[in-house]
């Protein structure tokens, strides 16, 4: 009887399987062409005195005399790109580190502080953590641009230790995408 069965039972299971096999379905697919993922960027561009070229773009300054005529120069940061961003200016490669701590420096800022000359003290303020930090904390919106002009001149109790001193240096902006932007 046991074996009836189980011959039953195969003959069911094989039946179901062959009707399963021969039976038709109407099926239909489609598919989504050319699909893309990018990533977006992190763009500025910065001029310096209206040159946006980075092979000339540069301050120039000449002939500074203890506390007797200064120089302006403009820095303009720029975000070309998607996302409104963060950033900081710093200084590297200082040649001349004492005369590096005897220009004195104090800006403006268009698209910001518009028209407020704001003293900075010393070039090496720059660097400064407390500086960056206020930057830092400022947004740029894509599109949007800040434009520094600073008024450079050397300390007015520069000794003769200075004269016919050059300082080369560079000027590093750094931009952040502002954290939660998308």
């Amino acid at each position: 009887m046991k074996r009836l069965l189980l011959s039953v039972l195969l003959i069911g299971v094989v039946s179901i399987g062959a009707i399963a096999a021969t039976r038709a379905f109407f099926t239909d697919t489609e598919t989504v062409l050319g699909n893309t993922v990018s990533t977006g960027k992190v763009d500025i561009q910065v001029s310096a005195n209206r040159n946006s070229n980075p092979e000339t773009r540069k301050f120039t300054i000449n002939n500074l005399m203890p506390g007797k005529n200064s120089d302006s120069q403009t820095l303009a940061i720029t975000n070309v790109g998607p996302f409104p961003v963060k950033y900081k200016v710093n200084i590297s490669g200082i040649t001349d580190t004492t005369l590096y701590n005897n220009i004195l420096v104090s800006y403006s800022v268009l698209g910001l502080i518009d028209n407020t000359d704001i003293p900075l003290g010393s070039l090496n303020q720059l660097t400064n953590t407390e500086w960056n930090t206020l930057w830092e904390s400022t947004t740029l919106a894509n599109g949007a641009t800040h434009t520094f002009t600073f008024t450079v001149k050397l300390n007015p109790n520069a000794g003769n230790d200075l004269m016919g001193k050059t300082l080369n240096f560079n000027i590093n902006v750094t931009a952040i995408q502002q954290e939660g932007a998308f």
